[in-house]
């Protein structure tokens, strides 16, 4: 356990919340930042277990208030006129990378910038400070007083003048702060971030004011952020910005039009009074029928927020649309399926490209359940993952019989669906009780769906109206990947589908599985295979191959000997405990000295296998990985707390 996961434990354990933020960095690790605070020690030992964060936390949370001392606009020397010479400086102090001072006082304080003066600021409710031992450019946040804090000088709330902002009241017809709200602002902010100079809050920064005028429009007409909230998700993101909460005070102020407007709004304002911000400029309108527009404007949409292409696996399944995958009979669908499955709740990645990690639900129906459970659970081994299982829910048709057929919709040749008591009474109400997001797989289509594939209109309907009806469930965050087993005829073309084109043009994304023979005999069977997208709406048409061998389940992008998984990972346990022990250094991937591919190297074994003993390893406890922290630590891997019982050298 590394000194930063034993401070965030020991401030949890003191009743304190805190939150992650990225290595040697300010920037929150997590979607809502400091609000995304807690002291349960579960959570903090799946953060700081995943990468050695930076440790964040809102000092009001803890009874305290921090004034911000920057060496840089002589924040001391300020700091010293202004006490002039009293105690009240004697507290607990940190002394941060750059120089400056953390002074922490027992009392509350709204977050400020400059108000007390030129390099003091303030931080309070609704922002964070780092805590040591957080590392920034290689240098830590250290204790350089100790004493318990001071109560807060009397003179900082009135010299700071009234702060804050009364809380928030929605106009008639809006909604402030919905979830939904606020983490499509949270990614509005980000992608400001992404473009931002580092002074985006300077002054009465344009660009603030234009963030801020846009979190006041909300994502849709109706739903809006609140002042109150904008400027605490804005200072998540931008700590030390001079006068954020003027600027988006003066922008709420100064709105062209009423809040929750919704993409609708118009897009270019300026800062200034109402006055300036309306002269010359006509009354927005947008033609609508009931909610829906006819079309929208050009304006309307140039400057609005869209959601980008979400991929549940990078590049090769869309996250929230149809997909479809083809595959001759026999190749491996299925376990391509169980192999993504196992992937994506563990949100680790497949093939080279990451996954999205969310809940999985496999409607099979050629495998009974005993085959799907024993690939999933010797999947899980080899990838060293544990309790991610639970989160893959399964229906073997062939298993359990389901009375009255199968079948979840019909599709006439003109495109009508008919959907049946299977999908109403049971599929679909499992899928509506996900309050997350869920992959359904059904596997194979010609199973579960009846239709004509030669008609045009069927097969759109197929994936336009019923499987994208299927997406919308559950607040929209189902994604629906569909096996299906097309000709030998289609494959041996290259069309990789069967029947009418519209097959292929209606879904999102269209991908096959091509096996080459087995090769070798008894356990020593191996297979190539390559996945290849013949089309992606979103993403441009790709291939990657990879092997399967017949004692495991697992996908490989290199061709391995028939080894046991256990086996190999206690070889290289014991190569690298050997290393530590000597005081060598071992990195997890190939830019360390000492990486993956000398390990293979040394052990006879390829780059693939050591990668996945190390996961195995990791997850048995037996060893534990330590990032890099500069010219302080090189870091590599490090002995856990489990020693495994190593077998003899007849055994291997």
């Amino acid at each position: 356990m590394t000194p930063l996961h034993k401070a965030a434990r020991a401030h949890a354990e003191a009743g304190i919340p805190v939150f992650p933020c990225h290595v040697e960095s300010k920037k929150p690790a997590t979607p809502r930042g400091f609000k995304d605070a807690t002291t349960d020690l579960d959570q903090i030992d799946r953060w700081w277990g995943a990468q050695d964060y930076n440790i964040g936390l809102e000092p009001e949370a803890a009874g305290w208030a921090v004034i911000d001392l920057d060496v840089k606009s002589d924040g001391p020397a300020n700091w010293e006129k202004l006490v002039n010479g009293t105690t009240e400086q004697s507290t607990y102090t940190v002394t941060t990378p750059s120089g400056g001072k953390h002074l922490y006082f027992a009392g509350r304080v709204p977050a400020s910038a400059g108000k007390l003066g030129p390099g003091i600021d303030t931080r309070g409710r609704g922002s964070y400070v780092l805590v040591p031992p957080s590392v920034i450019a290689e240098s830590r946040y250290t204790v350089s007083d100790d004493r318990d804090p001071s109560p807060l000088p009397a003179w900082v709330i009135p010299t700071l003048g009234s702060q804050d902002i009364a809380p928030a009241v929605a106009p008639e017809g809006v909604e402030f702060d919905g979830a939904d709200t606020l983490e499509w602002a949270v990614k509005v902010i980000e992608e400001t971030a992404a473009k931002a100079t580092p002074d985006i809050g300077t002054g009465l920064n344009e660009r603030t004011v234009k963030l801020a005028c846009k979190l006041g429009d909300g994502p849709l007409p109706g739903l809006a952020v609140s002042q109150e909230e904008a400027v605490e998700l804005i200072l998540n993101h931008w700590s030390d910005a001079d006068r954020i909460e003027d600027a988006v005070r003066n922008a709420y102020k100064s709105r062209l039009n009423g809040l929750g407007c919704g993409e609708f709004g118009t897009p270019e304002r300026k800062y200034g009074s109402p006055e300036t911000l309306t002269a010359g400029l006509p009354a927005p309108s947008v033609p609508n029928v009931g909610e829906l527009p006819l079309f929208r404007s050009w304006p309307s949409i140039k400057d609005a927020y869209f959601e980008p292409p979400q991929w549940v696996w990078k590049d090769r399944l869309l996250a929230y649309e149809p997909n479809l995958y083809t595959g001759d009979a026999g190749v491996g669908k299925t376990t391509l399926a169980e192999n993504i499955a196992v992937s994506v709740v563990a949100g680790i990645p497949l093939l080279g490209a990451a996954t999205r990690r969310m809940h999985v639900a496999l409607l099979v129906a050629e495998d009974h359940y005993g085959p799907v459970r024993d690939n999933l659970k010797a999947l899980a081994q080899t990838l060293g993952i544990t309790d991610q299982l639970d989160n893959i829910h399964t229906l073997s048709v062939k298993s359990d019989r389901v009375p009255g057929g199968h079948i979840l919709a019909r599709i006439d040749d003109s495109g009508f669906v008919q959907d049946t008591p299977f999908m109403r009474e049971r599929v679909a109400p499992f899928l509506m009780e996900f309050d997350s997001e869920v992959l359904f797989v059904i596997d194979p289509l010609a199973e579960f769906v009846a239709f004509n594939n030669l008609s045009d209109q069927s097969c759109r309907a197929l994936a336009t109206n019923w499987l994208a009806g299927v997406c919308a469930m559950s607040g929209g965050r189902v994604t629906t990947l569909v096996n299906d087993h097309p000709s030998k005829a289609s494959m041996a073309s290259g069309a990789h589908y069967a029947g009418s084109v519209q097959l292929k043009a209606a879904f999102s994304l269209v991908a096959t599985l091509i096996g080459k023979d087995w090769q070798g005999s008894g356990e020593n069977k191996q297979r190539k295979l390559s996945f290849e997208v013949k089309k992606g709406r979103y993403a441009a048409e790709d291939s990657v191959e990879f092997y399967r061998n017949s004692t495991s389940a697992a996908f490989t992008l290199a061709s391995v000997p028939m080894l046991d998984p256990r086996v190999v990972a206690l070889r290289v346990y014991q190569h690298i405990a050997a290393r530590c022990n000597a005081g060598l250094v071992t990195g997890l991937t190939n830019h360390a000295d000492y990486g993956p591919a000398l390990i293979g190297a040394d052990l006879e074994l390829n780059e693939e296998q050591v990668k996945l003993a190390g996961n195995y390893c990791r997850a048995q406890g037996w060893l534990v990985h330590v990032p890099r922290t500069g010219g302080k630590s090189p870091g590599g891997w490090r002995l856990g707390e489990v020693t495994p019982l190593l077998p003899t050298p007849e055994e291997y």
